[in-house]
């Protein structure tokens, strides 16, 4: 009959710390302060890029802030409102705001 040898530990547990999950960045509550003529350069370049049959049909966020845009813009003229605030999704849609590269980092 063989022999086994019991390996006795030091006595030291080890348990692993539950990693903290990064909540998601909201892109609807976080917002930007954007004056008006950033937002009425962008509308002149879709309504352009419209009438343009070479251009590439606008994606449905760009359809969504170009009718919202339309819409709201006559109001902003008639107050003198320099600036509105913008999530961060309309203002990548706009192109105003590009997400940075991750870099990487090495140890």
């Amino acid at each position: 009959m063989k022999q086994t040898k019991s390996v006795k530990s030091a006595g030291i547990k080890q348990t692993s710390k539950p990693k903290e999950v990064k909540p998601k960045f909201d892109t609807d509550a976080f917002v930007f302060k954007i004056d008006i003529s950033k937002i009425e350069e962008w509308l002149q370049r879709m309504l352009d890029d419209l009438d343009d049959p070479d251009v590439e049909y606008p994606t449905l966020d760009e359809q969504y802030w170009l009718g919202r845009w339309i819409a709201d813009i006559d109001f902003y003229r008639k107050n003198n409102i320099p600036y509105t605030y913008v999530s961060a999704k309309e203002s990548a849609v706009i192109g105003l705001y590009t997400k940075p590269k991750k870099s990487a980092k090495r140890k």
